[in-house]
């Protein structure tokens, strides 16, 4: 009886850990400036010409392209693809940024789940559905 409402709750308090703490900031700057300002971080290019978004990590400029790896990779653990595209290319560039609103709503959820949780074993706990039963 305790399984379903178990499931649900953690259903809920687990699906907002998937993009948890972490939102895509446009950059305002010009492409060139905006890839060597996230080199230390994950990058979402837009390109120009199809609209495409590509996800990469360690971004770099090199000549007049950008050079950088796949992050979604599902090859050899060892060493992610090497992806390249022209600067004049992009048409924006967005970093991985901390959100506030995002942590909040994590810690908020997951302290949620577990007061319910809680409040639920108790319930059953003393109206006879527990393991503990008062009389």
């Amino acid at each position: 009886m305790l399984k379903r409402p178990v499931a649900g709750i953690l259903l809920v308090t687990l699906i907002p850990q998937l993009t948890a703490c972490t939102t895509w900031a446009v950059q305002r700057v010009p492409a060139a400036q905006a890839i060597m300002d996230a080199r230390s971080r994950d990058a979402r290019v837009r390109l120009r010409y199809d609209h495409r978004t590509v996800v990469v990590q360690k971004a770099g400029i090199v000549g007049d392209s950008v050079v950088a790896y796949l992050w979604a990779h599902s090859g050899p653990a060892d060493r992610p693809p090497r992806v390249s595209a022209a600067l004049a290319d992009l048409r924006e560039v967005a970093v991985a940024e901390p959100s506030e609103l995002k942590t909040l709503l994590l810690v908020g959820t997951v302290i949620g789940g577990l007061y319910a949780l809680g409040a639920i074993a108790a319930h059953n706990m003393s109206f006879g559905g527990g393991a503990f039963t008062l009389k």
